[in-house]
């Protein structure tokens, strides 16, 4: 389930999505890149990382941020299962933290490590509340309290970009960004990667698979291959190994064999 943030953080936060299981057994999902970064808080059971092995359990922190990922990354949780996630615009997570965004990519951090006393302080008031109402509004004053006394560092150049390459639908190339925003194209690349931690090419590229991404679950009755024109690619084979580095999936397989929790979050079927 998605919701979203209340208006005075819609700015930074696109939404938050509650995952919620019964299932008494092993659960497999699998996160890849959609041009965001994240706070998952995790209750009842632990996530696992993926790299785990037999003889060692890699669990993750009940509560963790996450930067910008290059490659799909899964993860599992053994019984119950209740996520929180918030879920950032591109540029919303550097503006929480101040540090750059590049710095994160690929990582998992403990949020107590990040925010100290305030960050177990939220974990705590989250794992005691049952209401989903009641946890928007623990996280939502976490988040206020974090940003009172803090001069956002919006920078206009990076949401200009942000928004040309989205209503392009991710076919936006540097020279474009140059042109529409007046500065050069080492700027913005030292724009992007100090405030949404990926280059404008690559975070380009994200886009677009993410617009076919939803071509792919609004339109299952269309050919695939009509799909990808549509989205910019040249021809199948180019879609088929564009898709299937950054979501570790076919197509085929993303309509047919997964939950889709969202976008770029995939349960895979019980074994």
């Amino acid at each position: 389930m998605q919701v979203l943030p209340s208006k005075p953080l819609s700015h930074l936060i696109k939404h938050y999505l509650f995952v919620e299981s019964n299932t008494r057994n092993i659960k497999k999902f699998r996160l890849f890149p959609d041009g965001n970064t994240g706070i998952v808080f995790s209750f009842h059971n632990k996530l696992i990382s993926g790299s785990s092995t037999f003889n060692q359990v890699d669990y993750l922190p009940d509560s963790l941020v996450y930067g910008q990922i290059n490659s799909f990354k899964d993860i599992f949780c053994i019984n119950e299962t209740s996520l929180l996630i918030i879920v950032f615009h591109p540029h919303g997570l550097h503006q929480f933290l101040g540090i750059p965004a590049n710095e994160l990519i690929d990582k998992i951090i403990d949020l107590k490590t990040l925010f100290g006393s305030a960050g177990s302080e939220v974990t705590e008031q989250l794992q005691e509340s049952q209401s989903l109402q009641q946890r928007i509004k623990i996280i939502e004053s976490f988040l206020t309290q974090l940003l009172k006394g803090h001069t956002l560092k919006i920078q206009p150049i990076v949401i200009a970009s942000v928004d040309f390459i989205v209503n392009h639908q991710g076919l936006a190339s540097v020279n474009q960004l140059v042109s529409y925003t007046g500065y050069s194209g080492k700027s913005i690349e030292r724009k992007f990667m100090e405030t949404i931690g990926i280059f404008p090419k690559q975070f380009s590229k994200i886009v677009r698979l993410n617009m076919y991404l939803k071509d792919l679950r609004d339109n299952k009755n269309k050919k695939i291959l009509d799909m990808a024109y549509a989205n910019g690619y040249y021809d199948h084979s180019h879609a088929y190994k564009d898709f299937k580095k950054i979501t570790g999936v076919t197509q085929r397989q993303y309509i047919g064999e997964f939950n889709a929790l969202a976008l770029n979050l995939l349960e895979f079927p019980q074994q």
